[in-house]
């Protein structure tokens, strides 16, 4: 019975040991992700970030978005969709808060480069793109949707169609401008 006494206390006393071993938890971790893995994107484009966080529980309870030049438009949980209206450098903060009160915070910086602005004028002898902040800029003519030869701003000698141009930056940004028909 001695005998069995000891080895119940030996069994009480290692379940004690071990229910009294602190474990230790992951901490608390963020990261963000951009749009197709972009950190430069056109101005007036669709442009979002997503977050992830890991601490092996699971349970966050609460999710924050910051920028200081305030280009979040919208943020729901781990998505941040950012206004790309203003041209520059910016920096976005996310932090997260678990139930175990961590925080985590993971910050991107992502360029928002200018877009050319452009728009046709129709006159009697043709079209003519109007370039505003498109230095070095390249013109495509289109008719009724089709891309046609010409280059340069002015298109000149038209049949009648629907005529509009994708005129492209530079810097890879472009836009397509408004439609011209010649009947």
């Amino acid at each position: 019975m001695i005998k069995r006494l000891t080895q119940l206390r030996t069994v009480v006393f290692i379940l004690f040991v071990v229910a009294f071993v602190p474990v230790k938890a992951q901490s608390l971790s963020a990261f963000i992700d951009a749009t197709g893995g972009n950190l430069s994107v056109c101005q007036n484009g669709n442009y979002s970030l997503t977050a992830s966080a890991f601490d092996g529980s699971g349970v966050y309870v609460s999710h924050e978005w910051v920028s200081a030049d305030d280009i979040i438009w919208k943020s729901v949980d781990n998505v941040a969709l950012i206004s790309t209206k203003k041209t520059g450098v910016f920096t976005v903060i996310y932090r997260v808060y678990d139930d175990a009160g961590a925080m985590a915070e993971a910050s991107i910086t992502f360029e928002v480069k200018p877009t050319p602005m452009a728009r046709l004028i129709k006159s009697s002898q043709g079209v003519e793109v109007k370039l505003e902040k498109a230095n070095n800029a390249t013109v495509v003519w289109y008719k009724n949707g089709q891309e046609i030869s010409g280059s340069g701003v002015y298109l000149k000698d038209l049949v009648a169609g629907s005529y509009y141009a994708v005129v492209s930056g530079s810097n890879g940004c472009s836009i397509r401008t408004n439609k011209v028909d010649f009947e």
